[in-house]
Parts: structure tokens; sequence; C-alpha cells
């Protein structure tokens, strides 16, 4: 053999070593991206994965009433007869003017309801032996 022959046998040798070590490789990672949503492994096998970083600022809250696309269901207010007291608020003239607030003559209505601390009546029944 010359030194071609013997160099191209080296390369030969290289190239199934290098394939060898790929597919290695790629088993290990498949092995690594297994996880129970992947596989039919449990989910107490599962590596722990960094929670994903929040965005910075302030969360958001959550929206009042309905949430997109459903249908908003209020309850019905309660009739004046089953009202005990009513507060009336009014802006002053100022706090209009600094908000740039236009006033509509139309009032916002929240209905409280209080319940009392112990609801519930207990009783003790009794009798002799």
């Amino acid at each position: 053999m010359d030194k071609k022959d013997a160099r191209i046998k080296e390369l030969e040798e290289l190239v199934a070593t290098l394939i060898k070590r790929v597919t290695e490789l790629e088993l290990a990672l498949a092995k690594a991206n297994k996880d129970s949503s992947t596989s039919s492994k449990p989910p107490s096998s599962d590596i722990a994965k960094p929670k994903p970083k929040k965005k910075p600022g302030r969360p958001r809250k959550p929206r009042k009433g309905a949430q997109p696309g459903h249908q908003q269901q209020l309850r019905e207010p309660l009739p004046p007869d089953r009202v005990d007291e009513t507060f009336d608020y009014e802006i002053i003239a100022s706090e209009i003017l600094r908000l740039g607030l236009t006033p509509t003559g139309n009032f916002h209505v929240v209905q409280h309801v209080e319940l009392p601390e112990t609801p519930a009546t207990r009783h003790v029944h009794r009798w002799i032996d």
C-alpha cells in the first residue's frame, strides 16, 4: 500500500468513528428531551425546568364583568323598599376640572349587602332517658 491508500483508510476510519459518535449524541439528546408530555414516563421523573421569567412591570388586573367572548350576567338590583340606606356622593367642581371629567348627570350605582356575623341559628335538643 502506498501513502495515498493509507491516508484514505485512515480517513474512512475517522468518518466511521464520527458517524458513530453523532449517532450516540443524537440518542442522548432524544433521551434528554423526553418528559412526561412526550413519552410514557411518569411526571415524577421529569427534570425540573426553570420557570419562565415574568415580564417586568405591574401585573395586570383581571377584567371586571364578563370575560371577552362571554355574555355579561348581572344581578338584579334590589328594589328601593328593600334598601336600608342610600348614600349619595358628589364630585366637587374643582376635581371635575382637574380630572377633565364631563358631567353626565347619571349615577353609577353599587349595591352593598352585608351579611350578619352568624347567619346560622343553633339549637340544642335534649330529652330525658
